[in-house]
């Protein structure tokens, strides 16, 4: 199954535009297939300390979703 193609179908059935519908499902396969999996190094200059990963954001507001 194309789960990029099916995935476009159920974002326009639900109401969306086709254009939306590719935008989306474009950048979810982008990330699901590791093109965004790494911190850059303009983090760091932006924030002014270095970056962490979605899994340690995540660790450390655990509690506030409890």
């Amino acid at each position: 199954m194309d789960t990029e193609r099916h995935g476009r179908h159920r974002v326009v059935d639900g109401g969306r535009a086709p254009d939306c519908a590719e935008l989306l499902t474009g950048s979810l396969t982008a990330i699901r297939d590791g093109h965004d999996a790494h911190l850059s190094d303009g983090v760091p200059a932006v924030l002014g300390h270095g970056g962490r990963s979605f899994a340690d954001y995540a660790r450390g507001a655990s509690a506030a979703w409890a």
